[in-house]
């Protein structure tokens, strides 16, 4: 059996697609030492997934399914949006909003390096993800956000570890 250099690079692109929505990236913000509790982690957690989704939905023409995420999972999205926000204010004060914004931006930019890198391995795992929120139940994400990948993107931890 002959292997060609295209099935070869194939393969590779395939690992790398599979490794980079997989695999626990660095986080993409300096997280202060400051632990985070439960509510709060669960609003970060949320909100790498809602960025994610967002950037498939440019990126990979994924917008019909991301717009049904927004509206399944509108209560759920404005209630940790909220709770973002307290969470900022709290570490950050006055630059609050500054913070808040370079945050989301970063998870961003994070996202969509990840869709460049392997575009099309990329998509394909968007949409399963999608699929997958979408099953999850409503007002509980935690099915789809305890994922490893998710969980250490953004770099806070849960006070007392769990």
């Amino acid at each position: 059996m002959k292997i060609s250099h295209l099935s070869v690079a194939v393969v590779c692109r395939t690992a790398l697609a599979v490794a980079a929505l997989s695999l626990p990236l660095a986080p993409v913000w300096a997280a202060s030492k400051q632990c985070v509790t439960k509510t709060e982690k669960t609003a970060l957690d949320t909100r790498v997934l809602q960025t994610e989704l967002m950037v498939a939905a440019l990126s990979c023409g994924q917008r019909d399914q991301y717009n049904a995420f927004v509206i399944a999972f509108k209560p759920e999205l404005q209630t940790n949006g909220a709770r973002l926000k307290s969470l900022f204010k709290r570490l950050h004060g006055k630059g609050s909003s500054k913070a808040l914004n370079s945050f989301v931006t970063r998870l961003a930019n994070d996202a969509s390096q990840q869709s460049q890198l392997v575009r099309f391995t990329y998509c394909e795992n968007t949409l399963k993800l999608f699929t997958d929120t979408m099953l999850a139940p409503r007002n509980d994400l935690s099915a789809v956000t305890s994922q490893e990948w998710i969980r250490d993107r953004h770099g806070y931890s849960q006070c007392g570890g769990a």
